[in-house]
Protein backbone atom coordinates (compact mmCIF):
# COMPACT_ATOMS: atom_id res chain seq x y z
CA UNK A 1 0.00 0.00 0.00
CA UNK A 2 0.93 3.08 -1.22
CA UNK A 3 1.73 6.46 1.57
CA UNK A 4 -1.06 7.83 -0.16
CA UNK A 5 -3.81 5.58 1.20
CA UNK A 6 -2.59 6.66 4.45
CA UNK A 7 -2.31 10.46 4.20
CA UNK A 8 -4.68 12.51 6.56
CA UNK A 9 -7.80 13.52 5.28
CA UNK A 10 -8.85 17.26 5.50
CA UNK A 11 -10.43 17.21 9.09
CA UNK A 12 -6.90 16.00 10.38
CA UNK A 13 -4.82 18.19 8.54
CA UNK A 14 -7.05 21.30 9.69
CA UNK A 15 -6.94 20.03 13.62
CA UNK A 16 -2.86 19.39 13.07
CA UNK A 17 -2.56 23.30 11.61
CA UNK A 18 -4.97 24.26 14.09
CA UNK A 19 -2.68 22.94 16.61
CA UNK A 20 0.04 24.16 15.46
CA UNK A 21 -0.43 27.68 15.27
CA UNK A 22 -2.18 27.29 18.53
CA UNK A 23 0.74 26.60 20.09
CA UNK A 24 2.83 29.17 18.60
CA UNK A 25 0.23 31.91 19.88
CA UNK A 26 0.64 30.47 23.42
CA UNK A 27 4.33 30.57 23.27
CA UNK A 28 3.76 34.03 22.18
CA UNK A 29 1.62 34.54 25.48
CA UNK A 30 3.87 32.96 27.54
CA UNK A 31 6.91 34.98 26.52
CA UNK A 32 4.38 38.29 26.38
CA UNK A 33 3.43 37.74 30.72
CA UNK A 34 0.44 35.53 30.27
CA UNK A 35 1.08 32.19 30.75
CA UNK A 36 -2.27 30.58 32.21
CA UNK A 37 -4.91 31.76 30.01
CA UNK A 38 -6.91 29.14 28.19
CA UNK A 39 -8.49 28.86 24.92
CA UNK A 40 -11.96 29.99 26.06
CA UNK A 41 -10.88 32.70 27.43
CA UNK A 42 -9.04 33.92 25.10
CA UNK A 43 -11.82 33.90 22.62
CA UNK A 44 -14.27 35.31 25.04
CA UNK A 45 -12.10 37.97 25.34
CA UNK A 46 -11.81 38.34 21.73
CA UNK A 47 -15.26 38.82 21.41
CA UNK A 48 -15.52 42.03 24.22
CA UNK A 49 -14.60 45.57 22.67
CA UNK A 50 -14.08 48.12 24.81
CA UNK A 51 -17.29 49.59 25.47
CA UNK A 52 -18.56 46.05 26.86
CA UNK A 53 -20.53 43.18 25.57
CA UNK A 54 -23.47 41.35 27.18
CA UNK A 55 -22.52 37.38 28.12
CA UNK A 56 -24.98 36.16 25.62
CA UNK A 57 -24.05 37.88 22.68
CA UNK A 58 -20.39 36.94 23.14
CA UNK A 59 -22.23 33.04 23.68
CA UNK A 60 -24.37 33.78 20.14
CA UNK A 61 -20.99 34.81 18.05
CA UNK A 62 -18.41 32.88 19.27
CA UNK A 63 -20.75 29.79 19.22
CA UNK A 64 -19.28 28.74 22.91
CA UNK A 65 -22.04 27.49 25.08
CA UNK A 66 -23.38 30.68 27.38
CA UNK A 67 -22.19 28.21 30.59
CA UNK A 68 -18.68 28.02 29.21
CA UNK A 69 -19.02 31.77 28.22
CA UNK A 70 -20.07 32.54 32.12
CA UNK A 71 -17.62 30.12 33.36
CA UNK A 72 -14.76 32.10 31.23
CA UNK A 73 -15.81 35.23 31.48
CA UNK A 74 -15.94 34.99 36.08
CA UNK A 75 -12.23 33.68 35.42
CA UNK A 76 -10.92 36.96 33.89
CA UNK A 77 -12.90 38.88 35.73
CA UNK A 78 -10.56 36.91 38.74
CA UNK A 79 -7.62 37.50 36.83
CA UNK A 80 -8.66 41.25 36.99
CA UNK A 81 -8.39 41.53 32.89
CA UNK A 82 -12.42 42.57 32.84
CA UNK A 83 -15.09 43.48 35.10
CA UNK A 84 -18.95 42.20 35.00
CA UNK A 85 -21.59 44.58 35.93
CA UNK A 86 -25.66 44.32 35.31
CA UNK A 87 -26.77 45.72 32.28
CA UNK A 88 -28.77 48.97 32.93
CA UNK A 89 -31.44 48.07 30.48
CA UNK A 90 -31.77 44.29 31.99
CA UNK A 91 -30.53 43.44 35.24
CA UNK A 92 -30.82 39.76 34.20
CA UNK A 93 -28.11 40.87 31.51
CA UNK A 94 -24.27 40.84 32.40
CA UNK A 95 -21.72 43.15 30.73
CA UNK A 96 -17.88 42.53 30.50
CA UNK A 97 -16.26 45.58 30.26
CA UNK A 98 -12.24 45.35 29.76
CA UNK A 99 -10.56 46.78 32.49
CA UNK A 100 -6.78 48.81 32.01
CA UNK A 101 -4.88 44.92 32.50
CA UNK A 102 -7.55 43.72 29.84
CA UNK A 103 -7.16 46.12 27.38
CA UNK A 104 -3.28 45.34 27.50
CA UNK A 105 -4.17 42.27 26.88
CA UNK A 106 -6.27 42.42 24.09
CA UNK A 107 -3.44 44.68 22.47
CA UNK A 108 -1.14 41.66 23.02
CA UNK A 109 -3.49 39.33 21.59
CA UNK A 110 -3.70 42.00 18.22
CA UNK A 111 0.04 41.07 18.39
CA UNK A 112 -0.59 37.58 18.61
CA UNK A 113 -2.63 37.46 15.58
CA UNK A 114 -0.85 39.82 13.83
CA UNK A 115 2.23 37.73 13.92
CA UNK A 116 0.11 34.37 13.12
CA UNK A 117 -0.65 35.78 9.74
CA UNK A 118 2.94 37.37 8.58
CA UNK A 119 3.92 33.79 9.55
CA UNK A 120 1.49 32.05 7.54
CA UNK A 121 1.73 34.61 5.09
CA UNK A 122 5.82 33.92 4.77
CA UNK A 123 4.82 30.36 4.96
CA UNK A 124 2.37 29.91 2.13
CA UNK A 125 3.07 33.48 0.08
CA UNK A 126 0.48 35.62 -0.13
CA UNK A 127 -1.86 34.45 -3.05
CA UNK A 128 -2.26 30.90 -1.11
CA UNK A 129 -2.79 32.82 1.92
CA UNK A 130 -5.82 34.66 0.49
CA UNK A 131 -7.02 31.15 -1.35
CA UNK A 132 -6.86 29.89 2.25
CA UNK A 133 -8.85 32.48 3.76
CA UNK A 134 -11.18 32.18 0.83
CA UNK A 135 -11.88 28.88 1.30
CA UNK A 136 -12.37 28.88 4.87
CA UNK A 137 -14.38 31.42 4.36
CA UNK A 138 -16.81 29.26 2.41
CA UNK A 139 -16.48 26.61 4.60
CA UNK A 140 -17.16 28.34 7.78
CA UNK A 141 -20.53 29.75 5.53
CA UNK A 142 -21.66 26.97 4.28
Amino acid sequence: MSDEQYAPGTMRLTHVAFEVLRKRNKEFLIAAGYPDLGITCLRVLQHIVYSGTNLSEIARKSGISRQAVSKAAIELENDGYIVLQKSVEDARVLQANLTSSGKKLFKVLRQVIQQSEEHLARKLGVKKLETLRKLLKEVATS
